[in-house]
């Protein structure tokens, strides 16, 4: 593996994430997918795009690399492009995929990088992952997470959380972790609209209390042993210190300085999370847009709700800048977040 010098980075980014969306094309139609919602564009990147994003963005300081879809398994330059970032020095490599298409070769052959890392979708019980993603996907998925391990590989698990759950949290870790107990951590994301109109889901949003009550489980959950955290939502370090468990990896916020993502459309963003753009890629774009004002103001504390709200400085110092994005209905008047520390101080 040849590493290229060193390049003075105008940027310092080097814990960040350099995400890249390779295509919006995906092997399933979940009726949760944040990723497509409203959009319906099945688009791609060109191998040669992809290549200048990841020079551009290891010459920026970038050396964490996040690989991201639809299915990035769908998109036929997936190991031309892994072999091209590692031979450029980039530290760590992470795969979000469904799992359907981690068949023993493929495992095999990312096995043969200890940099990469995959994370797997698994929803829950087999009953309502088929029913978010089709039916036989939660054996196939399975299947896909027994190759990994079989090939030494320790996946991280991503759950999506809706209200059902919360109640079946402990029997579902134990049955992962039992079944599992080489994966690397459960990672939850609570459930959030996937479209404007007729989300087809919607009585699965957790409300306040409802929130609340997955961090007390995950708190208890990591007191017994269990490796689990909430992606990217730091409301659960606000609420797990009014609570006072302590008990809680800390949620790590998707407005970092140095985080971006490189949609498949070639608008960059913050995140798959989060719908702030800061216009379209061309080379040049990813220095430009992290020293952009633009840029900066959507990483600083909010200045329109926030300053009103008693919980301002608790959740200042617990990493949460701006208010919480709402899981929930109806929270217009009064932000979802605020409604969810009320109902944490209220517990305790």
């Amino acid at each position: 593996m040849n590493q290229r010098p060193e390049k003075k980075s105008p940027v310092s980014a080097p814990e960040k994430l350099l995400s890249i969306e390779v295509t919006r094309r995906c092997n399933l139609n979940c009726l949760h997918c944040f990723v497509r919602g409203d959009i319906n564009e099945q688009s791609s990147l060109p191998f040669m795009l992809v290549k200048d994003i990841l020079t551009e963005g290891y010459d920026t300081g970038y050396r964490h690399l996040h690989i991201t879809g639809g299915e990035p398994f769908l998109w036929k330059n997936l190991f031309e492009a892994l072999e091209y970032a590692l031979d450029l020095g980039y530290q760590t490599v992470l795969i979000n995929t469904n799992g359907l298409m981690l068949s023993k070769d493929v495992c095999r052959e990312l096995a043969d990088h200890d940099v990469v890392l995959l994370s797997v979708s698994m929803d829950g019980s087999e009953q309502f992952h088929n029913r978010l993603r089709g039916e036989d996907t939660h054996n196939r998925t399975v299947r896909g997470i027994e190759n990994t391990l079989n090939a030494s590989m320790a996946p991280i698990i991503f759950t999506t959380v809706y209200k059902c759950l919360l109640s079946e949290l402990p029997n579902f870790a134990e049955d992962l972790f039992g079944r599992f107990p080489a994966i690397k951590h459960l990672s939850l994301i609570p459930i959030i609209p996937a479209t404007h109109n007729g989300f087809p889901l919607s009585e699965e949003l957790l409300e306040p209390e409802d929130f609340v009550r997955l961090v007390r489980t995950v708190s208890f959950l990591n007191v017994f042993g269990f490796k689990i955290e909430v992606l990217n939502e730091p409301l659960v370090n606000v609420v797990s210190n009014l609570l006072e468990m302590p008990w809680f990896k800390p949620s790590v916020p998707i407005n970092q300085k140095g985080n971006i993502i490189v949609m498949a459309n070639r608008m960059i963003g913050l995140s798959h999370f989060n719908r702030t753009f800061f216009g379209r890629y061309a080379p040049g774009m990813i220095a430009n847009v992290l020293t952009s004002d633009a840029y900066k103001k959507s990483l600083l504390p909010d200045e329109s709700t926030c300053p009103s709200c008693k919980f301002q400085n608790t959740c200042l110092e617990n990493g949460m800048l701006q208010p919480s994005q709402s899981y929930g209905k109806g929270y217009r008047k009064e932000p979802y977040c605020r409604r969810v520390l009320n109902g944490a101080l209220q517990k305790r």
